[in-house]
């Protein structure tokens, strides 16, 4: 019997359609996503790998399907809840669209990636989980390659002043592999599993490091620039900025989906190096 026969039988009964075929979907590195085809109609189904979270697979997914109803009727782009899957998954519509990942972010792609972070921002929209920290390197000596220790000792003073900031409806793990295209326009925003209440610069600073190690920092300063743009008044604290840089210790690499949607080439040397960098500007301009 094939692995997928069990979950293909749950789908089957969920849907209401016989046959399912289940065809595997890129860009997932904590789920298996697959998307869901019966005659014309499409799904997607998300199940979470349980050694990569220490939530449970049926918590994460009445979670993920709690969420997206939330979000439903919201114009944020999030796909509808379908439902959850006995054990472990979630169900849901399928958002048209593809992951694009330019070899030079040009400025619509920029501005376009902006905008739809600031229409999250400005929802009124709550939820009932709240903003944690995944940075866990406070206190903890720098990396064997990290080779500036100065900057690594500001980067750990940065760290004890949180901003005060008021919170709203952030992404929490918003950046180009979870946004879909059609066209010049995002079509849609996915992977909501940890959207909670917190501060906006999160997400800034999420996204900001993200395109600053896929493009360089001029990539992540024009995404900023944008963003107040679309978002008057918005001050971004650098020191989210340094927060999410040292979220991705100790092992930094190339994020597997940025090859798989075409953005090959990048080395870990060379991602080592655009993080240092991100965080020197960041302390910079904190001073």
């Amino acid at each position: 019997m094939s692995i997928l026969e069990p979950l293909s039988a749950e789908l089957q009964e969920m849907l209401g359609v016989a046959p399912v075929e289940l065809v595997p979907l890129q860009g997932a590195t904590s789920s298996d996503i697959y998307e869901i085809r019966a005659g014309d109609a499409r799904w997607v189904v998300r199940r979470f790998i349980p050694e990569r979270w220490e939530i449970s697979a049926p918590k994460l997914s009445a979670r993920e399907a709690h969420i997206l109803t939330t979000l439903a009727g919201a114009n944020l782009l999030a796909p509808g809840c379908i439902g959850t899957l006995e054990a472990n998954g979630v169900v849901m519509q399928k958002v048209p669209g593809q992951v694009r990942l330019p070899r030079r972010p040009d400025a619509n792609w920029i501005d376009e990636l902006a905008q739809r972070l600031a229409d999250i921002h400005a929802s009124a929209l709550e939820l009932p989980y709240r903003y944690t920290s995944w940075n866990d390197q406070v206190g903890r000596p720098a990396p064997d390659w990290w080779t500036d220790s100065a900057l690594w000792q500001a980067a750990q003073v940065s760290l004890r002043r949180m901003p005060q900031e008021p919170w709203q409806l952030i992404h929490r793990d918003y950046h180009p592999v979870n946004v879909l295209w059609v066209g010049d326009r995002i079509s849609g925003v996915v992977d909501w599993i940890n959207a909670c209440m917190g501060p906006s610069g999160v997400d800034v600073a999420h996204c900001r490091l993200n395109l600053a190690l896929m493009y360089g920092m001029s990539a992540a300063d024009r995404f900023l620039r944008a963003y107040t743009r679309a978002r008057p008044g918005y001050r971004h604290h650098m020191r989210w900025d340094v927060e999410e840089s040292l979220s991705t210790l100790p092992d930094v690499k190339p994020y597997p989906p940025w090859a798989a949607f075409g953005l090959d080439g990048l080395t870990t040397q060379r991602i080592r190096k655009r993080l240092v960098t991100f965080v020197r500007r960041a302390i910079e301009r904190l001073s």
